[in-house]
């Protein structure tokens, strides 16, 4: 308690000008609560009352939330401690509630015992901790939703915060992890490096970064230094990303540049594949790397990387699996899960450990001879990326290229030497895609000689059906294809069409790869290996020619026919009456092989074809479905009456004898037409009309034309009954 003295006039001063809003009120012996004796002009600003109606009111009017008894208990902690503080909602005039901090003291003055109450308006102060604490809960969302690791650590690495995805990868929840340390839950040898790497970014105090394998995953992980006002870090902000993809993309682009330096420095085979086994143990953790050269079965030589490995054992895959994998050459890539496999042990002459997953890749060899690579992981998810798959799919075709160049030149010690006798043409050019060196298989395709060709990119017309060599792929077909890795820096292969030094053309399969300086800063020159696929390109064509034409005539066949009216008759921009089928055989054949033999009916049919041709038009279709039956199909026609032009026509070219084999025989012909417009919607309905129709051209005397929808004319009313008849 305090008693009141001084000068009033200064009390007064401060009471009428504080920011905080006043109260006065006596003490009751009954405990209930009365009016206030002096307000100050806050409080009846604060509460939208007039002085003289405020004075008129109790603590109870402006704060109805209090009961009796809870007003008599806060009187009675004031008269035993004096003083109190607590928060309330008061009421103004209109209803509203403010919210308010409320300290209250007891004094005395002229031996009464009175209550001061001072009220603050917290309304601002609580919209700002509303306000920070939905700032945080916004933030700490949008930290949950990354797909990254995100945490907030003390200098130990206690966990001060967390987020739902860093959770998981520690196997648990932001709530349980939160006062323990990163540190305890790392393996010892990342826990080690991981307390090097904090106590530079203490030292140099800037964030730095680092890449380590956990689970089988590579993270990249920067750790960001929390200064205070005294420039000490009291805390580390980290984020951790997965970027196996990323990562093993880059390290096998660095192999592969590798191989090719290696490669053309002369390294023999076996060197070769122990680095790109070793490479493999580094780049995906692995226990086992094993390289088995085979013919078939049983393995002849085998190279082996990894912990597993040791002098006295070479480990391998299970022979089941090994058989699998043999017995499936076109399939490059296998993954084995020991979970889909109970009861066999994967790499069963490993006794103390076993692999979760391993992948097993067919590389081929030169000479017909065939190698496993076998990758083992002690983790179940290594090999669920289609990415990772296909950098190893690509590493095995690579290693192909690499080991046919290395087997080319196995006796020579020039790599100069080594590519002069290879199969394929070789050209490497400097970084700028200027020619330094051709082979002589270069030479003999493209017949250019050393120093006749100055650029290669001079030597290619367009290049088709790319397929991508690096992780990051492009989105269209880059116009020329050693621009493109000049700008990009990315190995590419695909097909090209190469322009020979007489301007003929020629296709092939070709690889071009960058080969950088040592630090990787700058681009040194350009290998390309080119294979001529030209013949395959021709034997396709001729395939697809077969599979399209009659052997025997030239013309089309009846699948082609098929093929060409489906695409015709479902073309909705081309009008239905635009099409006419005229469907024709040579009368009486039959005797005409009979009387003479095969091979003047053959020479009939020949020569019957050149007579069909000469009839159509440019875009329409001749075409041999069989024996002596034939089918023309006129694609623009506008009415029948121009697919009666070009019956008539044919029936009159066919009076003129026909030269087969020294015989001279005059063919007849009957035919039948049908329109697409009024005689089928369907190639089955329009080729059973026409063929009606031309029946009923032979029932009406032959040599003649029918139309399905029509009547009959005929062609040759000079020439007696129709016969196929010799001169």
């Amino acid at each position: 308690m305090q008693n009141v003295t001084g000068d009033d006039r200064l009390y007064r001063l401060f009471f009428e000008t504080s920011s905080d809003a006043f109260f006065v009120m006596p003490t009751s012996e009954s405990g209930e609560a009365q009016p206030f004796i002096e307000v100050n002009r806050r409080a009846c600003e604060m509460l939208g009352y007039s002085y003289a109606q405020l004075k008129a009111l109790t603590l109870r009017d402006i704060d109805q939330e209090i009961s009796s008894a809870g007003w008599r208990r806060a009187r009675q902690q004031v008269r035993r401690e004096g003083h109190d503080r607590f928060y309330r909602k008061h009421t103004r005039r209109d209803g509203s509630k403010v919210p308010v901090e409320v300290s209250v003291q007891m004094f005395h003055h002229n031996e009464h015992r009175y209550i001061l109450a001072v009220a603050r308006d917290i309304s601002d102060r609580l919209a700002a901790e509303e306000t920070l604490k939905n700032s945080r809960q916004d933030l700490e969302a949008l930290v949950d939703t990354g797909l990254g690791f995100s945490a907030l650590v003390s200098p130990d690495t206690t966990i001060l915060r967390i987020n739902s995805v860093g959770a998981r990868r520690l196997g648990s929840t932001p709530e349980k992890l939160r006062g323990k340390r990163i540190i305890d839950m790392s393996p010892s040898d990342i826990a080690e490096r991981r307390q090097q790497v904090a106590r530079e970014v203490v030292r140099q105090r800037r964030s730095l970064t680092l890449v380590d394998n956990r689970d089988g995953m590579w993270l990249e992980n920067t750790i960001s230094p929390i200064i205070d006002e005294t420039d000490s870090v009291t805390r580390f902000a980290i984020f951790s990303e997965d970027v196996t993809v990323s990562y093993l993309t880059r390290r096998f682009n660095t192999l592969f540049n590798r191989l090719d330096r290696e490669v053309l420095d002369g390294v023999p085979m076996g060197e070769l594949i122990g680095y790109a086994c070793e490479f493999l143990v580094e780049s995906f953790a692995s226990p086992l790397i094993c390289f088995t050269e085979s013919v078939g079965t049983p393995v002849e030589k085998r190279v082996c990387r990894g912990a597993w490995c040791n002098d006295s054992d070479s480990p391998q895959i299970h022979p089941h699996l090994l058989e699998r994998v043999l017995s499936e050459p076109d399939s490059v890539v296998h993954v084995f899960h020991a979970t889909d496999h109970p009861g066999l042990r994967l790499i069963p002459t490993v006794d103390h450990a076993e692999a979760a997953a391993i992948c097993v890749l067919n590389v081929e060899l030169p000479m017909g001879h065939r190698a496993i690579l076998a990758v083992a992981s002690l983790y179940e998810r290594m090999f669920e990326h289609a990415e990772i798959l296909a950098l190893l799919d690509h590493a095995a075709s690579r290693f192909r290229v690499a080991f046919g160049l290395v087997a080319d030149r196995r006796e020579l010690s020039l790599v100069r030497q080594a590519l002069e006798k290879a199969h394929g043409a070789v050209m490497i050019t400097d970084g700028n895609a200027k020619v330094l060196w051709t082979n002589e298989a270069f030479s003999r395709q493209s017949g250019y000689a050393l120093g006749e060709i100055e650029y290669a990119w001079r030597l290619t017309t367009s290049a088709v059906r790319s397929q991508e060599t690096a992780a990051d792929h492009v989105d269209q077909l880059p116009s020329e294809p050693f621009q493109h890795v000049i700008d990009t820096g990315l190995a590419w292969s695909g097909e090209a069409d190469i322009r020979r030094r007489d301007g003929s053309t020629y296709t092939v399969l070709q690889s071009i790869t960058p080969v950088f300086s040592a630090d990787g800063s700058s681009l040194l020159n350009l290998i390309a290996i080119q294979e001529d696929i030209s013949r395959r390109k021709r034997d396709e064509a001729h395939i697809r020619y077969l599979a399209e034409h009659d052997s025997l005539t030239g013309l089309h066949n009846r699948e082609y026919l098929h093929q060409v009216l489906h695409e015709l008759l479902l073309d909705r921009r081309r009008p239905a009456s635009d099409i006419a089928l005229l469907y024709l055989d040579i009368d009486h054949f039959k005797q005409v092989n009979d009387r003479y033999g095969h091979s003047v009916g053959d020479a009939l049919l020949k020569g019957f074809s050149q007579r069909l041709r000469a009839v159509v038009r440019e875009g329409d279709l001749v075409c041999r479905i069989g024996g002596d039956e034939f089918v023309l199909l006129l694609k623009a026609i506008q009415r029948p009456a121009e697919a009666e032009a070009v019956g008539l026509k044919l029936l009159s070219n066919l009076k003129a004898p026909i030269d087969c084999d020294g015989v001279k025989l005059r063919a007849q012909s009957s035919i039948g037409v049908s329109m697409a417009a009024t005689d089928g919607a369907t190639p089955d309905s329009l080729l059973r009309n026409a063929d009606a129709a031309m029946y009923e051209s032979k029932r009406q005397g032959r040599g003649r034309l029918c139309l399905y929808s029509g009547g009959c004319i005929e062609g040759s009313p000079d020439k007696r009954a129709g016969d196929t008849s010799d001169e």
